[in-house]
């Protein structure tokens, strides 16, 4: 059981930086933004399509160790996010 604590506690601050980019994409992607899809439902989908990208991560990434750089990362994988779903409007605007 400290075992499956230690895997988990470990690739926490990876979640939370995949959560922050998936929220962002999500949000802004074409089929997703709808305003027919509700924002929970956006917000579950997130989660798990982050969860599914820690899981194949490994511990390939090192997340910042202190809480501003978890902080300054979370904002930019916020932004990039959202410029991947904004890239992806474009593409369905046929720009």
């Amino acid at each position: 059981m400290n075992e499956i604590l230690n895997i988990a506690c470990a690739s926490t601050p990876l979640l939370l930086l995949a959560i922050a980019r998936m929220i962002g994409i999500f949000m802004v992607a074409p089929v997703f933004s709808h305003a027919a899809v509700p924002v929970r439902l956006r917000l579950f989908m997130a989660i798990v399509a982050a969860v599914a990208v820690v899981g194949r991560l490994g511990g390939a990434v090192q997340a910042p160790a202190d809480a501003l750089g978890l902080l300054t990362a979370a904002g930019l994988e916020l932004m990039i996010g959202a410029a991947v779903g904004y890239s992806a409007r474009l593409v369905f605007a046929g720009i």
